[in-house]
C-alpha cells in the first residue's frame, strides 16, 4: 500500500473513554470518532464552544447525558452504537460516534493480504482483489478506493478503519 496521508483533527471537538483521549477526525461536513470497545463505556465530548442543547440520533436509542460544564458532557456508549450529536441545533456539523469491537490483524493462511495498517488516509484507487484475498483496514484508517473482485471468490475486507467506496463486480 502507498504511504499514508495524515488525517485531519477536529478543531471543534475533543472526546475521551476512561482517561484517554481519543483521535476525532474533520470530514467535509462532520467531525468523527471511532471507539473500540467489547462492551460499553463512559465517553466524554468537550466542545469549543458552548454547549446549550444536545441532540443525539438516533432517538429510538433513548441515549441519555449529563454535564459537566457548559462545554462538556458525557455519556454511555455501547458496543454497535452509530451515533450522531447534534450540539445547539446544528444538524449540519455533527460529531458522529462509530462504537465497534476491535479486530485484531491476523494470520490469514493460504490468503494474499493487503493490509493497511498505519493510521492515515490512502487514496489507492483501483484495487483488483483476486480469490482468497483479505483487505485489512486497520484503525485510523480511511481506504479511499475502488475494490474489485470480478470472478473471485472468498475475499475478505475487515478491520477498524473507516472504507470510502467499495465498487462490486459486475458477477
Amino acid at each position: 500500500p502507498r504511504e499514508a496521508i495524515p488525517l485531519p483533527r477536529s478543531a471543534q471537538f475533543r472526546v475521551s473513554c476512561n482517561g484517554r483521549e481519543l483521535a476525532v477526525y474533520s470530514g467535509a461536513d462532520f467531525d468523527y470518532v471511532h471507539l473500540l470497545t467489547a462492551d460499553s463505556e463512559v465517553v466524554t465530548v468537550t466542545c469549543a464552544d458552548a454547549i446549550e442543547r444536545v441532540d443525539i440520533r438516533p432517538t429510538r436509542r433513548g441515549k441519555k447525558f449529563t454535564r459537566s460544564d457548559g462545554h462538556t458532557i458525557a455519556l454511555t456508549v455501547c458496543r454497535g452504537d452509530y451515533l450522531s450529536l447534534e450540539l445547539n441545533g446544528d444538524i449540519t456539523r455533527p460529531l458522529l460516534l462509530f462504537a465497534d469491537e476491535f479486530i485484531p490483524m491476523s494470520v490469514y493462511d493460504g490468503y494474499h493480504v493487503i493490509a493497511f495498517t498505519e493510521p492515515g488516509y490512502y487514496k489507492a484507487g483501483r484495487i483488483d482483489l483476486d480469490s482468497h484475498t483479505v483487505v485489512y483496514i486497520g484503525e485510523g484508517v480511511v481506504l479511499d478506493a475502488s475494490l474489485y473482485g470480478e470472478d473471485a471468490r472468498d475475499i475478505r475486507i475487515l478491520g477498524n478503519g473507516t472504507v470510502l467506496r467499495v465498487d462490486k463486480s459486475e458477477n
